[in-house]
């Protein structure tokens, strides 16, 4: 409404504008035929007049609202068939690609907030009944599977014969896991109960499922021929009056299958600020350990609070200590934009983690990297078969990247309520909602296999109907 009603204003005075022009117009006409008293004079005084009111119609601004189309250039798609992402070494992996999203979004877009959470104080967010519009076109399960974004840093830690060598860089992964995240403010989509989401890219296999829906609970696993990982990730929001605490559980696992490491850690804190004035800022903060059971080395990780009068924002220090407790190597730098591994030893940098630049106009694609951008391609551009409880698949979702949000809304609460009906109808049964692909043991949902295997048929005829 607010969006509305400044443009009304502004069409308004453009209006105000048009009625001046006009009006000199009729003057300089009256001028020309030759009006009563005038002279030669008259005939020059009307142009200046009306180049006055096209200074003043210049100093208008434009309307905000444009074809979301007419931001995007004929060479921001690629032919599937013609280009290739690359993977690992010099191998191409002939998936589909795109520059950008189908419908772009204003960045600048003004929204009341206050609108929503002065009724949510306290309240535990996936609780809470949150507008399409605060929404981006992605689902918590590809948002999840956005943590590889630089799995080349897995990659290179595989290539280090130095135990606590290999755990700076697993370290550098952790956080480069939030580098894309410092202008992302808006929701991903909740995932229903079911909802999956498949993954092949850079020589990953990833596949996610909602395991449960109160607690919220999102399990994923990744195998690569070098690697594995594995975890399942509870997230805990609640609004603080001026800004949103999230606090994910659950334990991550990598596991380097040459070397046998198995790392754990759990994720940090993550803070919203100034949700009612000023300008919104994300804040990533907390104390993570991240152990590698297998050689006992460990890191201690802090990622630094911002404070009300911080000079140096994003900061993170880590010292990597070896079994002894003799420190070997420390890493410092800002997680939205780079670290530097320094050897204690020589006290020389022998590594570390650069930014990769943002894809041109990423502004306007909710501020996606060229890795999310192809999370939500849709199905019909992939030559296999996707399981169709894939988020891929997500009516609300795929409507708001095509721009129409009315029907994304219309279609967010079609799906909510045939979840409530599955829910219900399970109840009456007396059934115990059983996840597809994962298993729970010892407390932590683990993948107990099949999908690759069913995708390889063809065949997903017991998948839900969740969409």
């Amino acid at each position: 409404m607010t969006v509305i009603e400044e443009e009304q204003a502004r069409m308004k005075k453009v209006a105000q504008m048009l009625e001046e022009k006009q009006e000199q117009l009729r003057k300089g006409v009256e001028d020309l035929m030759g009006s009563p008293g005038t002279g030669s004079k008259s005939l020059n005084a009307s142009p200046f007049a009306l180049h006055r009111v096209e200074d003043r119609l210049d100093d208008v601004d434009d309307p905000e609202f444009q074809d979301a189309m007419s931001h995007v250039s004929d060479d921001m798609f690629y032919d599937a068939k013609e280009e290739r992402t690359v993977v690992t070494g010099d191998e191409l992996d002939n998936r589909p690609f795109r520059k950008c999203l189908p419908v772009l979004r204003n960045p600048k877009q003004k929204i009341n907030i206050w609108r929503i959470i002065k009724d949510s104080i306290g309240q535990e967010l996936s609780k809470i009944a949150v507008p399409v519009y605060f929404n981006e076109p992605l689902s918590f399960l590809q948002r999840f599977t956005e943590d590889f974004t630089y799995s080349s840093l897995i990659l290179t830690a595989c290539a280090q014969p130095d135990s606590c060598l290999r755990l700076a860089y697993i370290a550098c992964w952790l956080v480069s896991q939030y580098s894309f995240t410092a202008n992302r403010l808006m929701k991903p989509f909740n995932p229903v109960l079911g909802e999956t989401f498949e993954l092949e890219s850079q020589g990953m296999r990833i596949i996610s499922e909602q395991v449960s829906h109160h607690p919220p609970v999102s399990a994923l696993y990744c195998d690569h021929a070098k690697f594995s990982s594995w975890g399942n990730t509870e997230v805990k929001s609640n609004f603080k009056g001026t800004f949103l605490l999230v606090s994910p559980t659950g334990l991550i696992h990598l596991h380097l299958k040459e070397w046998n490491d198995h790392f754990t850690w759990n994720k940090p804190q993550t803070s919203v600020h100034n949700l009612i004035l000023g300008k919104v800022y994300i804040d990533h903060h907390g104390d993570i350990v991240i152990a590698n059971e297998t050689t006992q080395d460990t890191c201690n990780l802090h990622m630094k609070k911002m404070g009300w009068f911080e000079k140096n924002p994003h900061s993170v220090e880590a010292t990597i200590y070896d079994p002894r407790g003799i420190v070997r190597y420390s890493i410092s730098g800002k997680w939205d934009q780079s670290l530097s591994i320094k050897d204690e030893r020589t006290g020389e940098t022998v590594g570390g983690w650069a930014l990769d630049s943002y894809p041109e106009g990423y502004e306007n694609n909710y501020f996606f990297t060229n890795y999310t951008l192809q999370l939500n391609l849709p199905p019909e551009t992939y030559v296999e078969t996707i399981a169709p409880t894939d988020s891929r698949y997500r009516p609300d979702q795929r409507a708001l990247e095509n721009g129409d949000v009315r029907q994304a809304t219309a279609e967010k609460i079609r799906v909510e309520e045939k979840q409530r009906k599955a829910r219900k109808d399970r109840a009456d049964q007396h059934e115990e909602y059983a996840p597809k692909w994962f298993s729970l043991r010892n407390g932590e949902w683990v993948y107990h296999g099949g999908y690759w295997e069913s995708k390889a048929k063809g065949r997903f005829d017991d998948s839900p109907d969740i969409f």
